[in-house]
């Protein structure tokens, strides 16, 4: 089991475990198809999440028409469990303990 500590923010998701820290765009956009792909940055991810799909990182920023951050109080919905899902998409193997840094007095059902 590995040990994860993931902060999805709004500019940047970032993770540490024992392979290091890591960084990437949280931008999450809509999907959309292109006629011509090509990259963005090393950030350029699609997602599939739930019935929905979508670009994140650098490729929702530079592809997508609505792509960016939900800017709310709270970290708890969706576009933050599809940042902690990439997060940990990066990471090998398959069971993970996530520790995040959400103040307790946000936390939701």
């Amino acid at each position: 089991m590995e040990i994860v500590g993931i902060d999805p923010g709004n500019e940047e998701v970032k993770y540490a475990s024992r392979f290091g820290i890591v960084k990437f765009k949280s931008a999450i956009g809509e999907y959309r198809n292109r006629h011509i792909e090509s990259s963005h940055g090393k950030d350029d991810m699609i997602f599939e999440f739930n019935g929905r799909k979508g670009f994140a990182g650098t490729l929702a920023l530079a592809e997508s028409e609505f792509g960016g951050s939900l800017m709310v109080d709270s970290k708890a919905h969706e576009d933050t469990k599809i940042r902690v899902l990439l997060a940990l998409h990066h990471l090998p193997g398959t069971t993970y303990q996530i520790v995040v840094g959400q103040p307790i007095k946000k936390h939701i059902p």
